[in-house]
């Protein structure tokens, strides 16, 4: 119950942050700029392509500022404040502490994402109805099937993929905030972020200590209606991210039971 208990207090907390809502409306502004940057595209399929791949991207890029940011900022100010130190006092296991914070979080993050993730599939809907040429008398002669393929459940799926990925990140940060300042955990977590997609291009799933992100984009199922998101291969991912959060959370946990609090 007190992991609960911590975790309704930091997705509260989050939710009255100005910042929280700072972001969810850029990616929101950036979801509706992405369909009015499509009208440079020459063919309706290449800009609903633009706008489903900037979409998924847009969100992913969003929940990962979100979630990272909070969580360090939530268990660094915690310790470095002595808050946790009352928290402790009640008593509270310093797991629950720990596992409170990601899950809050992760509260957040979803509840992100889907405000974003559902706005962007309502700009889809409407760029398949009405086309990328604001001029009344081309939109008169617009069909539905001018902008070719449309990858509805494979669109949602590449939003749960970005939580997937985002989860991970938001564990390490939230372990790597135990032992450092905010700006260093920050600088590594978007450096791991960063890294993993590098390594995937060069051809490596996955290096050392970071989560293998690159399995989870998926712009090629989204572009080409030959190219499926399997059950297993989603299942995988979850799995991966599962276990890659669950280590997390075991060194943070052995970590803050060690710790002393100054």
């Amino acid at each position: 119950m007190s992991t609960v208990a911590v975790a309704r207090l930091s997705f509260s907390n989050g939710i009255r942050q100005p910042m929280t809502w700072l972001v969810i409306t850029l990616g929101v502004v950036l979801v509706g700029l992405s369909y009015l940057f499509g009208m440079f595209s020459f063919e309706d399929s290449s800009r609903m392509r633009l706008l489903i791949t900037a979409g998924v991207a847009t969100t992913v890029l969003c929940g990962c500022f979100l979630s990272c940011v909070t969580v360090a900022q939530a268990v660094n100010d915690e310790l470095t404040s002595r808050t946790a130190l009352t928290l402790f006092a009640k008593p509270i296991p310093r797991h629950s502490f720990l596992l409170g914070k990601v899950l809050g979080i992760l509260g957040l993050l979803g509840l992100s994402v889907l405000i974003i993730a559902l706005w962007h599939l309502v700009v889809m809907w409407f760029a398949q109805q009405q086309g990328f040429n604001l001029d009344e008398r081309a939109r008169s002669y617009h069909q539905e099937t001018d902008v070719g393929y449309m990858p509805w459940l494979r669109t949602l799926a590449a939003h749960c993929l970005g939580i997937f990925g985002n989860s991970a990140l938001l564990c390490l940060a939230a372990v790597l905030s135990l032992r450092f300042a905010f700006g260093i955990t920050l600088l590594c977590t978007f450096g791991a972020f960063v890294l993993s997609h590098v390594a995937g291009a060069m051809g490596w799933v996955s290096v050392g200590i970071l989560p293998a992100l690159s399995i989870l984009n998926v712009d090629d199922a989204l572009h080409f209606s030959d190219v499926d998101i399997t059950p297993f291969y989603f299942i995988l991912n979850f799995v991966h991210v599962l276990l890659y959060s669950a280590a997390c959370l075991i060194i943070g946990i052995s970590v803050l039971q060690r710790q002393d609090i100054p």
